[in-house]
């Protein structure tokens, strides 16, 4: 009876340990999940955006393909907040993630920067295509919000990166200026341009 018994025993140590560490790795997963996923609106958020950023400039680099960012704002989006308050601003960001999210192609990222900001990665992307990305999401985009009566408009700044600058964090920060040139020039409007024929202090 005592190597039956230390058999039993031995399997039963083998499947609680079995056990635990397959929770213990679905609790890692999920946990890697949150920290790359914004919670409202179930797209990527600011830190999983600069990865994908830095990882495809990477491949920009190597392939000597272009690349490309869009910028948006949520114009008004305030005023939503402050006249029907957070909840339907809650609703309005959620609106607009899931409109991006079905508009963009399998290999683009989206995500929520933070706020009313949101970003698309589009990878290999020229320019004749990102205008042609862009504005086939702002009817969309408009579209949402005139549906449910929300007055919200979108300043988009799309910005294609023939060769990625070295800092992701100044790939990103271009695109972002170009969007406010959108605010400062009356809001709800689109631009397009080539980082290479803008430069640097655009």
């Amino acid at each position: 009876m005592i190597p039956i018994w230390n058999t039993i025993v031995r399997l039963a140590f083998f499947l609680i340990i079995t056990g635990l560490l397959t929770r213990l790795r679905g609790t890692l997963h999920r946990e890697q999940l949150m920290a790359h996923t914004d919670v409202l609106t179930g797209l990527a958020n600011n830190r999983a955006f600069y990865e994908q950023v830095d990882h495809e400039a990477e491949r920009s680099r190597r392939y000597r393909h272009p690349l490309t960012i869009a910028y948006f704002d949520l114009d008004n989006f305030k005023t939503v907040n402050d006249q029907h308050g957070h909840d339907t601003g809650d609703a309005v960001l959620r609106m607009v993630g899931q409109v991006l999210k079905e508009r963009v192609r399998k290999t683009d990222i989206v995500a929520r920067l933070g706020g009313d900001e949101f970003a698309d990665l589009f990878p290999e992307t020229d320019y004749e295509e990102a205008r042609s990305l862009t504005q086939n999401i702002r009817p969309h985009l408009l579209d949402a919000m005139k549906q449910n009566k929300w007055p919200v408009t979108f300043s988009i700044g799309t910005l294609v990166f023939s060769k990625p600058l070295d800092s992701t964090r100044e790939m990103i920060k271009a695109a972002d200026n170009l969007m406010y040139r959108v605010k400062k020039g009356g809001k709800n409007n689109i631009l397009i341009d080539k980082y290479d024929s803008i430069g640097a202090g655009m």
